[in-house]
């Protein structure tokens, strides 16, 4: 496995996360489609294009099923990032889903190897 391929995988996931975070910034008090032609989308469009660019060059280095797992790396981030820099609530029950996302993530990269 490509150490260089996995480290593609988890910047194209932050970079993916980032993305997110920038479209709900940018979506924020948008009434009409114009609204959401805005700079923040527009940031969020370019994280997400460059991570997706990591993700294609990262999937010639490692097999589908390790790539896609870095997904849930992605719904990790984003779960994290919308609580920490966008005030959203966390619940227990959801922090429970959340440890069952990372330590499936764990699972399949462990055993991969």
């Amino acid at each position: 496995m490509s150490y260089v391929a996995i480290i593609a995988l988890g910047l194209g996931s932050c970079l993916g996360a980032l993305g997110q975070i920038f479209f709900k910034l940018g979506a924020n008090g948008s009434v009409s489609l114009l609204d959401f032609m805005n700079p923040r989308v527009g940031i969020g469009i370019f994280c997400y294009s460059c991570g997706t660019l990591l993700w294609i060059w990262a999937l010639s280095k490692v097999t589908l099923n390790v790539a896609y797992s870095f997904t849930a790396l992605t719904f990790v981030l984003v779960f994290g990032a919308s609580a920490f820099l966008l005030n959203e609530k966390i619940s227990i029950i959801s922090l429970s889903g959340l440890l069952f996302i990372v330590l499936g993530f764990l699972l399949v990269i462990v055993g991969s190897k």
